[in-house]
């Protein structure tokens, strides 16, 4: 066998040495940080002077006109087998396309108010 200052195609900087850790694309650099359970904390982007906003428009993506069963759960923080509780009792209104159940943002936010009010 070879030594490793032999390899052809590794340059010789890499050659007996742990493998480069690859970086994150510029655009995204700053936009997240790790906090102290080591979990991803998203941090707020706004103004066009941040990261995304040199990304141009294109890549801004518009709030969702409708949601999932999964996407209106996750909004309000329960399961999926709640919120299709939720939706059969006519408690949170949908309406189905096709096969598929949608939730609009606006009936969220209506069976947040009729829940608080007193």
């Amino acid at each position: 066998m070879s030594a490793p200052s032999e390899l052809p195609g590794v340059p010789p900087a890499a050659r007996g040495s742990v493998p480069a850790r690859r970086s994150a694309p510029r655009a995204l650099v700053g936009l997240v940080r790790m906090n102290p359970a080591g979990h991803a904390d998203e941090l707020p982007v706004t103004g066009s002077s941040t990261a995304a906003g040199a990304l141009g428009d294109a890549s801004v993506t518009p709030p969702a006109l409708l949601l999932t069963i999964e996407e209106a759960a996750e909004r309000l923080q329960v399961g999926r087998c709640t919120m299709q509780a939720l939706l059969l009792s006519g408690e949170v209104q949908s309406f189905k396309i096709g096969r598929l159940r949608r939730v609009p943002p606006a009936a969220l936010d209506a069976y947040i108010r009729r829940r608080m009010a007193p």
